[in-house]
């Protein structure tokens, strides 16, 4: 008689394999929802890492394997370019799930690797899909393979730079996240964060922080939240003026969209900050 775990890894190899057809149409968005939710259904069912040794034994490899297939399925739907951003998040959710769930017993550091390209990847998708509940599980997982990677690179310079830049990343999204949920305070935070481990990263990290941070100071400022867009375009100006990683000429921008941001605030005394700026701008 077949274990409930032998049934539900044939169906979720399946659901794979339907979702690999060439004739599958992209178009179709409540099919597409449909296999998402059985796909995210049996990512739950299945037993957790403590309870492998006699239930998963002889599946992790299939397990492994459709999580491969489901990784390359949402790196193809998301070029085609006309599937739903949620739903090329729940693959990659599912797919990073699973190999989480497949994990070797004794891993090696390239597996840790895998896993944190992986989250930060998951991370984003659900972040371009407006779920930032999810985005911040992912985000969690990531985490947890940047502890692990990082006592497996001690005494490493170069490890150390690597995991640091990956903490920056997962920090950034982190404060993406509590941003979209209305958390202006606790995404400061996790910039201020980053900001600690800046020293030991490379300039082009540097500078994705202080272009994200820009983002989203215009995505508030477009929004008539001017107070609060003020906060991420000072940290932007911050963190590009402490290196050679941002142009003179988008610091200047920076620094202009601050002036008007303080003449859209309208309270008093805030023009003569706006003139400063705009000095400051033009030296």
């Amino acid at each position: 008689m077949e274990s409930s775990v032998g049934t539900a890894v044939k169906e979720l190899q399946l659901l794979v394999t339907s979702l690999s057809q060439d004739n599958l149409t992209l178009s179709d968005d409540l099919m597409l929802q449909e296999i998402g939710d059985r796909l995210l259904g049996l990512l739950e069912a299945f037993p957790r890492h403590s309870d492998t040794s006699h239930q998963m034994k002889g599946h992790l490899s299939s397990i492994h394997a459709a999580a491969v297939t489901l990784w390359n399925v949402a790196v193809a739907f998301r070029a085609s370019g006309n599937t739903k951003k949620s739903f090329v998040a729940q693959l990659r959710h599912v797919s990073l799930g699973l190999v989480l769930l497949s994990e070797p017993v004794s891993p090696p550091v390239s597996h840790f690797k895998k896993l944190l390209a992986m989250s930060l990847k998951t991370a984003r998708a659900w972040l371009d899909a407006d779920n930032f509940v999810m985005a911040d599980a992912a985000i969690v997982h990531g985490w947890e393979q940047t502890e692990k990677l990082l006592k497996c690179v001690s005494g490493d310079p170069e490890g150390f730079a690597i995991v640091s830049a990956s903490k920056v990343r997962l920090l950034a999204c982190k404060s993406e996240a509590w941003l979209g949920l209305s958390e202006q305070e606790r995404a400061l935070d996790c910039v201020g964060q980053a900001k600690q481990l800046l020293p030991h990263v490379s300039q082009s990290e540097r500078a994705w922080v202080s272009v994200l941070c820009y983002n989203l100071g215009l995505d508030l400022y477009q929004q008539g939240a001017y107070t609060q867009c003020l906060s991420w375009l000072k940290e932007s100006y911050e963190i590009g003026r402490h290196g050679v990683c941002i142009e003179a000429t988008k610091q200047a921008k920076t620094l202009r969209l601050i002036a008007i941001a303080y003449l859209e605030s309208d309270s008093d005394g805030e023009w003569l900050k706006a003139l400063n700026t705009v000095e400051l701008s033009l030296t």
